[in-house]
């Protein structure tokens, strides 16, 4: 299940996300709402979609904006609403600079067992930079609230290729990461997205790692962060042994899951054709709203997969995976893909941009940075 909340502080300069500023009021009106669509939800489900939850992820946006009543509420109503006896994995995302003793207490007791840490950068000029109200001595107060409160599973996200920023600078961000201890690290490259200050401030200017630059450093921190005991399990990820997220890995590998909150989207399978059906919710705030004071559930739009559809997606989500796919678990849940994807995997193995061992096929090592660009293929 994933929970979203669409509250931030500031909006990040890089950020293209609906995101809307937090106030009390707002806030108070949301969680009302987001509990209304889990109970609609749940009153109207195929009671095979409310079995046993084993991952919950509450995302943002910036979820430790709320207070700690607001998250319990929002939990209660999903420990009523759905049976969470398998859940392995509850994990929260929190950024530096809005996390407390009192709301890290409330998430303990409310089940949470991983914590995500927004840190991005430990210098402060590059923080600045991508908008961030954090710097790096935020980073460590909170990483140092997050371990007195019990928590051990602990991620800490990365972006590197920020303008200017040199691969030594990378390697500090790395590092420092690294002397914290946590148990996963995810390392993104940043994209520029047209409309966000970030764009305006590049096509004004401002100076831009190359590709090469991009893929020196993504190489270096790989190659820092596999020395240090990180296994590189997906294309942004990597984790501690048996640390890897779980929930994610539930996005990767295809599986069905839940999602409440404005603009959220999910992927039910239970009682449907094999490809499921994807939905996504109203993303403004307002619209998402009225419609669960009309009683409706929010969606925007709601399409079941077609056989081609399906196999794309499980091929350019599980491809992301470094262990690769295994083309005979999913013909046997969609059956045969079509021809035309079967000639895109054939032509892209005799270029050696996929490798096919037996039924498993995977990205090799050297074209993982540039997956987009393969995966762009199977399209």
């Amino acid at each position: 299940m994933y929970v979203h909340i669409p509250f931030c502080i500031k909006k990040c300069s890089y950020c293209d996300f609906y995101s809307v500023p937090y106030s009390r009021e707002l806030a108070e009106k949301y969680v009302e709402s987001l509990i209304g669509e889990i109970e609609i939800f749940a009153c109207h489900a195929d009671p095979r979609t409310c079995g046993a939850l084993t991952t919950l992820y509450i995302g943002g946006g910036t979820p430790s904006c709320l207070t700690p009543d607001h998250f319990s509420r929002i939990t209660e109503t999903i420990v009523e609403r759905f049976d969470l006896s398998a859940l392995k994995e509850f994990t929260i995302e929190v950024n530096p600079g809005t996390l407390s003793a009192e709301k890290l207490s409330a998430y303990r007791d409310g089940g949470v067992n991983r914590i995500s840490v927004g840190a991005q950068s430990f210098n402060d000029k590059y923080l600045k930079k991508l908008g961030r109200i954090h710097r790096k001595e935020d980073v460590y107060r909170t990483m140092g609230r997050v371990r007195d409160a019990g928590f051990s599973n602990v991620n800490i996200d990365l972006i590197f290729g920020i303008p200017l920023q040199r691969e030594e600078e990378v390697v500090c961000d790395a590092t420092e990461a690294i002397s914290l201890s946590p148990a996963h690290i995810s390392a993104y490259a940043l994209s520029i997205e047209e409309g966000t200050p970030l764009f305006e401030e590049v096509r004004c200017g401002l100076e831009t790692p190359s590709d090469d630059a991009y893929a020196q450093c993504y190489r270096t921190l790989g190659g820092l962060l596999e020395k240090q005991g990180y296994h590189h399990y997906e294309i942004s990820n990597f984790a501690r042994k048996d640390c890897e997220c779980a929930h994610n890995i539930g996005y990767w590998t295809g599986e069905e899951y839940i999602a409440f909150g404005a603009s959220a989207s999910g992927h039910l399978k239970a009682g449907r054709p094999p490809g499921g059906l994807r939905y996504t919710n109203h993303e403004a705030i307002g619209e998402y709203i009225r419609a669960i004071e009309r009683g409706q559930l929010p969606r925007a739009e709601s399409m079941v997969n077609d056989v081609a559809t399906a196999w794309k997606e499980r091929l350019i989500m599980g491809l992301r995976l470094t262990d690769g796919i295994c083309m005979a678990s999913i013909e046997g849940e969609l059956g045969e893909p079509p021809r035309s994807i079967r000639k895109s995997i054939r032509h892209l193995v005799e270029a050696k941009m996929l490798q096919k061992d037996g039924d498993v096929l995977r990205i090799p090592r050297d074209f993982i940075f540039v997956s987009n660009e393969i995966l762009s293929r199977l399209v």
